[in-house]
This record gives structure tokens, C-alpha cells and sequence, in this order.
């Protein structure tokens, strides 16, 4: 026999709590942020980039990955930096590509209504012109995903998904996947931690 999903349900109008107009979010790094080698001996990819240190307080950076053709992006959700306080900007998603010299960060993706603690950057998942970007601890725990369309070589802010109906701990965000232009979102303390998973159309 069977067996029945019943956690999962399905959000038919595209985009659900989106709002925001389109931003530019992604610019060029202006320090030296952290970077990507690949040793010779062993196919891990090392954050040690050169002064990331002492400009941001790096917490989380590889928390989730995702490939878009010949660039690497790499969720940092517990980062800040120390100037300006309170900081500007929480939890990054940083963009890297692979030159002669190694894997160099190009850029970064930010959030426009990130808060500290959110989780942004925890789940990651790009399909053709769009990112995801999971922050499950956002709004009370009820968890979000930041949306971004393609901008030429960058990425620009579209709006933020919530559920209408969400409560503190939900966790909206925890992880995605994208399949047939729709967006598949984990919610593990939905349903009174039973948990759910969420499918936005997009179009």
C-alpha cells in the first residue's frame, strides 16, 4: 500500500508573502574578503582567505554550497562585520570564481531585511535566472527565503517568501530545492515540529 504524504503542501500562487521591489544586492568585494583553495593533494575547498579575519566576524562560511556554471557560491549565515555596529549587513552569501591563482571572491549577496540571528545563508539553491536563499531562525523562527533574479553578472533582490499562516519555530528555510520552476521549501518545525515542505511556483 501506498503511503500518503501528508506534510507536504503546495502553495499555487506564485510567490507567497513576496514583497520588496527589486534591488541591486550584489557588488564587488571592496576588502579582502575570504577565499578558496584547492589543494593539489586533496579536493576540499579551505576558507583562509587573508584579512577576513580582521574585517568580519567569519561564523558559518560553508554552511551551504551551490554551483552556478563556473562560479561557487557559499552560504556564511552567522556573519558580521565589526564596523559599522550595529551591522549593516547579517549573514552573506559569498560568490567566488576560479582563476589562474585559485578560486578568488567575486562578490556578495546580501539581504535588505536581514536581523542578527536570522540564519541567511544556511540554505542555498539556484535554478537558471534565480537564488534561493534560506533564513529559517527570521521573523520569531518562523523562517523565509530571500528570492533573487539574475542581474547581468550579478543579483538583484525580488522579495522575500513567507507563509501566511507560519508560527515561531517553523524554521521555513532550513533547506530547498528547485524542480520544474518550483521551489521546494523545508519547514522542519512546522505542524508542531512534524514538519512540512512547501512548494512556491514561480514563473
Amino acid at each position: 500500500m501506498a503511503r500518503t504524504l501528508p506534510v507536504l503542501s503546495l502553495v499555487t500562487t506564485a510567490f507567497v508573502g513576496l514583497a520588496g521591489a527589486a534591488a541591486p544586492v550584489l557588488a564587488a568585494a571592496a576588502h579582502a574578503g575570504p577565499s578558496i583553495e584547492t589543494p593539489t593533494a586533496s579536493p576540499s575547498l579551505v576558507d583562509n582567505g587573508p584579512g577576513s579575519v580582521s574585517t568580519r566576524a567569519m561564523a558559518g562560511f560553508g554552511f551551504a554550497v551551490a554551483m552556478d556554471g563556473e562560479r561557487l557560491l557559499v552560504g556564511s549565515p552567522d556573519e558580521f562585520p565589526f564596523f559599522p555596529m550595529p551591522p549593516a549587513s547579517l549573514g552573506l552569501v559569498h560568490v567566488f570564481e576560479q582563476g589562474v591563482d585559485g578560486w578568488e571572491e567575486i562578490s556578495a549577496v546580501s539581504w535588505s531585511e536581514a536581523t542578527i540571528g536570522d540564519g541567511f545563508g544556511k540554505a542555498l539553491a539556484i535554478s537558471g535566472d534565480w537564488l534561493a536563499v534560506g533564513a529559517p531562525a527570521a521573523f520569531e523562527g518562523r523562517g523565509a527565503v530571500a528570492v533573487f533574479t539574475r542581474d547581468g553578472d550579478g543579483w538583484a533582490e525580488a522579495g522575500t517568501l513567507r507563509l501566511a499562516d507560519g508560527a515561531p519555530g517553523d524554521a521555513l528555510g532550513q533547506a530547498l530545492t528547485w524542480s520544474d520552476g518550483m521551489l521546494w521549501v523545508g519547514a522542519p518545525g512546522a505542524r508542531e515540529g512534524a514538519g512540512s515542505v512547501v512548494g512556491f511556483g514561480v514563473e
